[in-house]
């Protein structure tokens, strides 16, 4: 079992990974917030200006939503949309990410 270090340390790892990944495909990750203390809990959004999905991650649960909304421009008001729900079990930062990747290239369009 990892210590609290060790696990911050890996959430950030993947999300890095998952960071360079988004960007070779014209993708970004515009938005983040972790919370070890909080079961490992994260959010984080992620996608183009234009199009974006935002993920939500209860550790507690062991559970993924995501949400997708077009933004008009910087001062429109997004409509979210579920597009998505996992239960992740005892899946890694890693595999969260993967997951993430795949539903932003998927709902995310340039």
């Amino acid at each position: 079992m990892l210590n609290d270090a060790e696990a911050t340390l890996e959430h950030y790892v993947a999300l890095a990974a998952l960071a360079s990944r988004l960007e070779e495909r014209q993708r970004a990750v515009y938005e983040h917030h972790y919370s070890y203390l909080g079961f490992g809990s994260w959010s984080l959004e992620a996608g183009t200006r234009r199009h974006r999905i935002r993920f939500i991650y209860d550790g507690r649960e062991q559970r993924l939503s995501a949400e997708a909304a077009t933004f008009g421009d910087s001062r429109s008001v997004p409509s979210w949309e579920r597009v998505a729900e996992h239960p992740l079990g005892g899946a890694d930062a890693a595999g969260a990410f993967e997951l993430v990747e795949q539903l932003v290239i998927t709902h995310a369009a340039k």
